[in-house]
């Protein structure tokens, strides 16, 4: 586990003007146009907007529909550099069928978020999400079950690594993603179109992105050792 402090999720490091900046790019994209929505039509990625998650009640009726879907994809905003446990902001699921975003600075059991994901009957889709995992092993006493990691995925298919997920969705989808909003004062409300958008499409196509990497792995024989490289990152999440 990254300690929490001395860093944030985007790489960027901690230091004076960090929330000046944050708020100053916040602002910026609360400003911008709101174009069409452009979604690629693929069987595995959800059209439309992200639902917004801010009662219980919706969150309860996601989980189960996670449960359902037996796979989904999973992704958290946090800010790091203030607080010695990262402040999260929000959480984002996508099934091949729905993509949310959780507001998770709204009075929510988030626990039903975190026993799904350390449920290792429900595929968790993560990318780079070491970070992603902690609030697991911190809030349940037990690591995360059931986890494929497609930034190390993409190492087993001879794409580079570390590759980010923009270009590991153009690598296997040939989808374009949207840049810009990564270091942003996430715990503003309210949210913008742009800013929720730009956090749904960090799930989104990873479901997508997951079947193409599968297939893969299958075909070269490589699934045994992914998952084991898989494994060992929910090992380090305690």
């Amino acid at each position: 586990m990254k300690q929490a402090g001395t860093g944030s999720k985007d790489g960027r490091k901690p230091g004076n003007g960090g929330t000046r900046r944050r708020r100053a790019n916040h602002r910026a994209a609360a400003e911008l146009p709101e174009p069409p929505l452009k979604v690629p039509e693929h069987p595995s990625v959800p059209a439309g907007d992200a639902e917004l998650i801010e009662d219980d009640a919706a969150l309860a009726d996601l989980a189960e529909h996670v449960r359902s879907a037996g796979l989904f994809a999973y992704d958290t905003e946090f800010i790091g550099e203030a607080s010695y446990w990262p402040k999260l902001c929000l959480v984002q699921i996508a099934t091949a069928e729905r993509v949310a975003v959780i507001d998770a600075m709204a009075d929510l059991d988030l626990e039903r978020v975190w026993q799904v994901v350390a449920d290792p009957a429900v595929r968790t889709l993560v990318h780079a999400g070491a970070q992603d995992l902690e609030p697991i092993a911190r809030h349940l006493g037990r690591a995360p079950g059931g986890v494929f990691d497609t930034q190390i995925g993409a190492g087993f298919i001879a794409l580079p690594y570390p590759l980010s997920l923009a270009r590991l969705v153009d690598a296997l989808l040939g989808f374009k993603l949207a840049k810009g909003l990564t270091f942003t004062s996430w715990d503003e409300r309210p949210l913008s179109t742009a800013h929720l958008r730009y956090a749904a499409d960090d799930v989104r196509y990873l479901p997508a992105v997951y079947e193409a990497m599968a297939e893969r792995l299958d075909a070269w024989g490589h699934r045994d050792r992914a998952e084991q490289e898989f494994a060992e990152l929910c090992e380090r999440a305690m």
